[in-house]
């Protein structure tokens, strides 16, 4: 009897051990789980913070290619483009004639129009590439902005910065003298509704209107600055064109 009851003991003892390492085992993947998850959180944090920085990188940058951009477009509008040449090879020429770049604009006509989005921030691969147009940009490499900034417009989703993307391409097309396009560029930046470069995109279609003979037309988007952005520092240099235009 002893004996019996010493193994019924033993067999009560082992099916209460059985539920505690089932949940010893439950524990520890739902420790392993915990661990997975906080490194994946914190892949994130770091990701996010990667993205922030790259962003704030970029609008340093976008706000000294717009004082540099202030400065050689005084040049260019004192000239009336006569003359503007790239260290890249393409010129354009006070009597309307210009030399060949190794780049061939893109037509907006044979493409689809690229799509801004208010409110929608791109995402990291975006900022790269933009990052790097500009600096191509900077760097004076126009024809290898052109190419950057028209490969990233045909491949990036809709986002907010779209926008600067399509005015930068305009600038770029200004100093290989690819004036008209350099105009449609310009003119999709106006049809971005909230888009921050509107002011911006109107002086510089004023400018290439003018380059191009149509002084009426620079005269209205000029006007139109000053109405609509009486303070900008667009409207400053709007009023200046204007008076050279008088």
């Amino acid at each position: 009897m002893k004996t019996s009851s010493g193994i019924l003991l033993c067999v009560l003892a082992l099916s209460a051990c059985s539920p505690l390492v089932e949940l010893e085992d439950e524990n520890t993947a739902l420790r392993a789980k915990i661990d997975s998850l906080e490194i994946l959180l914190g892949e994130y944090r770091s990701q996010s913070d990667l993205l922030e920085e790259r962003l704030s990188a970029v609008e340093r940058e976008n706000l000294q290619l717009d004082d540099r951009n202030r400065q050689l477009s005084a040049r260019i509008a004192e000239l009336q483009y006569g003359g503007a040449v790239d260290e890249q090879g393409g010129i354009a020429r006070a009597d309307g004639t210009r030399e060949m770049t190794d780049v061939t604009p893109v037509p907006l006509s044979t493409q689809a129009a690229p799509i801004y989005k208010k409110e929608t921030p791109p995402d990291l691969t975006f900022l790269r590439q933009y990052q790097s147009a500009l600096s191509a940009y900077n760097a004076r490499e126009y024809p290898r902005a052109a190419r950057l900034f028209t490969d990233l417009l045909a491949t990036a989703d809709a986002n907010d910065m779209i926008d600067n993307c399509v005015f930068w391409l305009g600038e770029t097309y200004v100093q290989l003298g690819e004036l008209e396009e350099a105009h449609v560029r310009f003119s999709t930046v106006l049809g971005y509704d909230g888009s921050d470069k509107t002011a911006a995109a109107l002086v510089s279609r004023a400018r290439t209107a003018i380059a191009l003979g149509r002084s009426a037309e620079a005269r209205e988007d000029l006007e139109r600055c000053i109405r609509t952005f009486p303070r900008a520092e667009q409207a400053a240099t709007a009023r200046r064109l204007l008076k050279k235009l008088d």
